[in-house]
């Protein structure tokens, strides 16, 4: 074999493998940072604490309560747990004229301007 020959072919073989490494490190690369971005991933879901489901709002308590109910009477409803910000005000039925009051996240007071029950 002549010695260009020779030159050629080593130097092909060199190129070869110079790519097959820089090939395989470009692979095991990507396989280590998939790895993390998996092993991250799952201990990002897996530290989250469950969340609960919201706690039903219900009525824990009324006042004035009875029959016989003074005219200027206010009416208080408390709720087991906080209203949202900007829920809606309830309403009356039948309406009666006046206004509601937020007087704590879960304490809602209405203020009524006509006779609470209907003439």
């Amino acid at each position: 074999m002549s010695a260009a020959r020779h030159a050629s072919s080593t130097s092909t073989k060199k190129h070869s493998r110079v790519w097959l490494v820089t090939a395989l490190s470009v692979l095991a690369l990507a396989v280590v940072a998939g790895g993390l971005v998996v092993v991250r991933s799952r201990s990002t879901n897996a530290s989250a604490a469950p969340t609960a489901p919201p706690t039903p709002l219900t009525v824990v308590s009324t006042s004035p309560t009875g029959t016989s109910v003074a005219g200027g009477s206010t009416i208080s409803v408390q709720f087991s747990t906080d209203l949202a910000p900007g829920s809606p005000m309830p309403t009356l039925a039948p309406a009666v004229a006046g206004t509601w009051s937020v007087l704590s996240a879960s304490l809602l007071q209405y203020q009524a301007t006509g006779p609470l029950s209907p003439a």
